[in-house]
């Protein structure tokens, strides 16, 4: 698997190389944490409802804990190339 950020105005994508036909939900909740606390966010932990399939427009709605409060966001395929999966996150708050 591989994971790479690219954060801007409350945007960020990841590429997912992968041969499944599904991101699974743990491996999704592990990345978008992973990456935020990455890019300097004190995420405390992640929670999706579902893993994404690799068909452009799939999403997903996650909650990002921060310890005091949470935010919500959700996760969309933008992108399908080969064994690569791009997907963004939109804070929806």
């Amino acid at each position: 698997m591989r994971w790479g950020p690219l954060v801007a105005s409350g945007l960020a994508a990841w590429t997912l190389a992968s041969c499944a036909a599904m991101v699974g939900q743990g491996e999704l909740e592990e990345g978008v944490a992973s990456d935020l606390q990455d890019s300097g966010e004190p995420v405390q932990s992640v929670s999706c409802e579902d893993g994404l399939t690799r068909d452009v427009g799939s999403s997903t709605d996650c909650a990002v804990d921060y310890g005091e409060h949470e935010r919500a966001i959700t996760v969309s395929v933008t992108e399908v190339d080969g064994g690569e999966v791009l997907y963004e996150l939109v804070w929806n708050d």
